[in-house]
């Protein structure tokens, strides 16, 4: 049976945590974050990429820094 997850984040719990947050991203992520021009959009994606990094890393038994997440041409990440 295939399963469907919702996850719903209050994003703004995060923003103390932003340095930490960085830290866990990959040298692609932390140069997608840095084109941002608006910090409150930068800010976003640095919290929303490590959530998914945490979420995934739950169902597959792995570290979150161990994840490398790739964008395809769309720009949607996967595995």
């Amino acid at each position: 049976m295939n399963k469907v997850f919702t996850y719903v984040v209050d994003m703004d719990k995060y923003y103390d945590n932003l340095s930490l947050f960085w830290e866990y991203l990959l040298i692609n992520e932390q140069k997608q974050a840095k084109k941002y021009y608006d910090k409150v959009l930068a800010d976003r994606y640095i919290i929303s990429h490590r959530i998914l990094r945490s979420i995934l890393s739950y169902y597959i038994d792995q570290s979150p820094s161990g994840l490398e997440l790739i964008n395809n041409t769309y720009g949607k990440p996967f595995f």
